[in-house]
């Protein structure tokens, strides 16, 4: 297929991989979250906007279990025939609904999967353009929250990325949950979740827990903490219809770092003050 204009024809062999993928997510699963491979997830937000599992350096992710995730799904070390699966069970954890796997003549560039083939016959195939596949992943709530039991959690941490007896219980609660809770982003850093709560109950998020994240319930203040593999888990301590309003300020790093970059900025204009004088 080809883009005409008053200067060229452009066609979409032209174009770059990341591009095309980017364009068919856009119109395709808005809205969704993803896993694109390599160079496919790093260009991603620069085309358009889209909740991804992990496209930053690990370095900078502040999720720990993430990595683990992601390692066990690109490498399938010592997975052996389980490999699609356990891939399969990180990214329902993660809540992810589709992954983008690049085979060995694909042009993205790092190639980063040891088993490009793994999920072929065991997820449905959404689009594939030089052997470039985008995968369904089965999940079976949409929302990235989730009421459950406290102890339907992963409370440990996983040793690696094949100690899963706990994170199966969890993904297993959460797909058989009649009642997720809705959430909804206001902003990047703002979301309302509603949700109707029995007693003991909680809100379990698909969303990286980190200190700077903030929950109350009608004004009071509710208990956020990370489960064992560091998704924030919020303790309304309400029942019946609740409605959690989350917000994230960036915790003491934050403002550590405003007060550090403020300190500069005046050290900055003090020293050409001092030039001129």
């Amino acid at each position: 297929r080809c883009l005409s204009d008053w200067s060229s024809d452009v066609c979409s062999s032209d174009l770059s991989i990341e591009y095309r993928s980017a364009q068919w997510v856009a119109e395709n699963l808005p809205g969704q979250r993803l896993m694109m491979a390599g160079s496919l997830g790093n260009f991603l937000n620069t085309f358009i906007g889209a909740e991804q599992l992990s496209a930053q350096p690990y370095t900078t992710s502040p999720n720990w279990e993430e990595q683990v995730a992601i390692f066990t799904i690109y490498s399938g070390r010592n997975a052996g025939d389980g490999d699609a699966g356990y891939s399969i069970l990180w990214l329902q954890a993660f809540g992810v609904q589709a992954i983008a796997v690049s085979g060995p003549r694909s042009p993205e560039y790092w190639k980063p999967f040891a088993r490009p083939r793994k999920f072929d016959g065991v997820l449905p195939v959404l689009w594939r353009e030089d052997d470039t596949t985008i995968y369904r992943v089965p999940l079976g709530a949409a929302s990235p929250a989730h009421i459950l039991h406290p102890d339907q959690l992963v409370r440990r941490p996983p040793a690696h990325g094949l100690d899963i007896a706990e994170l199966r219980d969890f993904v297993t609660a959460v797909e058989s949950s009649s009642r997720p809770a809705a959430l909804d982003w206001v902003d990047t850093n703002h979301a309302r979740i509603r949700a109707v709560l029995g007693p003991g109950e909680i809100v379990s998020t698909q969303i990286t827990y980190h200190p700077g994240w903030r929950a109350t319930v009608k004004g009071a203040r509710a208990l956020v903490r990370a489960d064992g593999i560091g998704l924030m888990v919020i303790q309304p301590d309400c029942l019946g219809a609740c409605e959690i309003d989350l917000e994230f300020d960036g915790g003491w790093e934050s403002r550590l770092c405003r007060l550090a970059s403020g300190g500069c900025l005046l050290l900055l204009l003090g020293f050409g003050c001092w030039r001129r004088m």
